[in-house]
């Protein structure tokens, strides 16, 4: 019993003192007024002129929001400068799918984000920037898909 009351106040003590020092959190938080100077609008987007390849991350995967500024941010590069390509940490594969699909082929937008082969495509947002690579491809038969996950290099 004095082993589990002694483990007890061991761990009350490091919990006030992880506490006292701020616990999980990352410390005072942002000045959003300071952070506003530097943020702009999608449409604010430039890319240097000699830019071959554009990189973009996200904080999270699986966040809404990340899913639709992909699809805002890919318009923009595609409408104003030109990107043809749009490759993403998906099956290899699976991409071809979405390949075949923006080219035309049969099947839907949400079965071609479902080939990808990760769940964290398999949303609506994912879903809308298929869509939208198969329109523009209506018009222009630009727009390819390339999945950069070597898990799989058929597309069955």
């Amino acid at each position: 019993m004095e082993t589990i009351h002694a483990l007890l106040v061991v761990v009350l003590v490091i919990a006030c003192f992880f506490s006292y020092f701020g616990g999980f959190g990352t410390g005072k938080c942002a000045d959003t007024e300071e952070f506003a100077k530097y943020a702009g609008t999608i449409s604010d987007i430039s890319v240097p002129a000699q830019a071959r390849v554009i990189g973009l991350g996200e904080a999270t995967h699986g966040n809404i929001e990340f899913q639709q500024l992909k699809l805002e941010v890919f318009k923009i590069m595609v409408e104003k400068y030109g990107v043809r390509a749009f490759a993403l940490e998906g099956d290899y594969g699976g991409c071809e799918v979405v390949n075949r699909y923006i080219d035309g082929g049969s099947g839907t937008a949400q079965k071609a984000a479902a080939a990808i082969g990760f769940p964290i495509y398999q949303t609506e947002q994912m879903e809308q920037l298929i869509s939208w690579m198969r329109e523009y491809n209506t018009s222009c038969r630009w727009l390819t898909a390339f999945g950069l996950r070597l898990r799989s290099f058929t597309t069955g």
